[in-house]
Order: structure tokens, then C-alpha cells, then sequence
């Protein structure tokens, strides 16, 4: 399996694929006369909703691109120190600090 790929069981995926189809993001369609195979595309609905996460992933993670440097040149310099809790904490974050750290 290709890296960063993420295997699903066959009830997990029909789970899946009937939670977005409940929710009118995808249509199941059957090529019966062929295969017996589903296929699946997106709806307009569903196209709206991905071109609206991909664009809130894009944003936050430019985010964090712009962030990440700085984050890791503190750390090495023993700003950052890791909590009893395991989280890393930064000391240096101001109210304007967009990528959560």
C-alpha cells in the first residue's frame, strides 16, 4: 500500500459511503450488467463541501508551514519543553499565533 494511504475494511468503507450518501455528498451508481461493481462520484453538494475543507486544509497548514521553523528553533534553543501531559507547550504564543501551536 503507497505511503500515507490508509486501509479500511469493506464494512467500514459501506459505512462510510452510506454516511455520505444519507448526507447527499455521493450517488452510488451499478454496473450490474458488467460487473456487479459500485461506483461512486461526487455531487454538487459533495464537490461544494470538499472544495470547502481542502481550502480550510491549504489555509492551515500554510499556517503551520509559516509557524514550524520558528516552533523548531525554539525548541532546540529549550523555550519549548514537553508537559507532564506529553503536549508540547509554547510559551512564546501571542494572541495573533495562528497555528495553534
Amino acid at each position: 500500500m503507497p505511503a500515507g494511504v490508509t486501509s479500511m475494511s469493506r464494512r467500514e468503507r459501506s459505512t462510510r459511503a452510506a454516511r455520505l450518501e444519507t448526507d447527499k455528498l455521493i450517488r452510488c451508481k451499478w454496473d450490474a450488467p458488467r460487473t456487479a461493481a459500485e461506483w461512486y462520484e461526487l455531487t454538487e453538494p459533495g464537490r461544494k463541501r470538499l472544495s470547502a475543507q481542502a481550502r480550510e486544509w491549504h489555509e492551515y497548514a500554510s499556517a503551520c508551514g509559516r509557524c514550524w521553523p520558528r516552533f523548531l528553533d525554539l525548541f532546540a534553543a529549550g523555550v519549548i519543553v514537553e508537559s507532564l501531559a506529553g503536549d508540547l507547550k509554547c510559551p512564546s504564543r501571542t494572541s495573533n499565533c495562528t497555528c495553534h501551536c
